[in-house]
């Protein structure tokens, strides 16, 4: 996610990630980000729509 980040100047979409990991539906994505983020791993804008990552911490 930082490289795609760095590339584009934005997160990647739900379903941006879900392909690139192989994945058929961006539910699997959203589980796994909400996981992420109860370990302060990445950061979710509530108000973000299509894009809702806010930044991805170390």
């Amino acid at each position: 996610m930082r490289s795609y980040v760095a590339a584009h100047g934005e997160a990647p979409s739900l379903w941006e990630i879900a392909a690139d990991v192989g994945l058929s539906s961006p539910s699997n994505v959203l589980y796994q980000l909400e996981r992420l983020e109860g370990l302060r791993t990445v950061q979710r804008r509530e108000q973000a729509r299509r894009r809702g990552l806010a930044s991805v911490l170390t």
